[in-house]
């Protein structure tokens, strides 16, 4: 929905439904699909990776410091401005590592049950 934000704002075209498990706040107005009656779920995400192996006190600095500027109202109001959520505290680095290979998985089962070939 985020490239689409600014076309649905001027009116340039209509949503029907956004993805995910809650209304964008930019676009309350709009349901989600499961709203719609459409059980289907898929959400993309922003999010920081590093080299394998990085030192645990590093991550936890960089996620601290991740922490800290997604409570900054400036930093907020502009990612929702953008048509995003904020992940507001954002998930430890242990759970978005876990979300992370969730998501391959899904990923990965849905293309093989749509037959699609790696080219």
């Amino acid at each position: 929905m985020l490239s689409a934000t600014p076309f649905v704002r001027q009116g340039k075209v209509c949503a029907l439904a956004v993805n995910g498990t809650r209304r964008l706040p930019s676009m309350l107005e709009v349901p989600t699909l499961v709203e719609s009656g459409i059980a289907f779920e898929s959400v993309g995400w922003y999010g920081m990776f590093g080299p394998a192996r990085l030192p645990a006190d590093i991550v936890a600095c960089v996620h601290a410091s991740l922490a800290s500027a997604l409570r900054d109202p400036t930093v907020i109001e502009r990612i929702e401005a953008s048509g995003a959520i904020v992940a507001n505290p954002p998930p430890s680095p242990a759970a978005w590592s876990a979300q992370v290979r969730r998501d391959i998985e899904n990923w990965e089962k849905a293309a093989r049950a749509a037959k699609v070939e790696k080219e």
